[in-house]
């Protein structure tokens, strides 16, 4: 089921990022990275942020 607060992030997000000629990445350990936005690249690379704000995550 697809959490509304977390799909508007990700749109304002994406928005903010193309406002401002930027791409959000990771750097392969812990941390973010901005670089400056390419011609159709896609602003939030890669695509696999988690919706962690859903009630049951991290219960086992």
């Amino acid at each position: 089921m697809a959490n509304p607060n977390y799909e508007n992030f990700l749109a304002a997000l994406e928005a903010l990022c193309k406002e401002h000629g930027v791409l959000i990445a990771t750097s392969g350990y812990d941390m973010l990275q901005v670089w400056k936005l390419a011609e159709g690249e896609a602003p939030i690379h890669p695509k696999c942020i988690q919706d962690m704000t859903k009630p049951d995550v991290g219960l086992s």
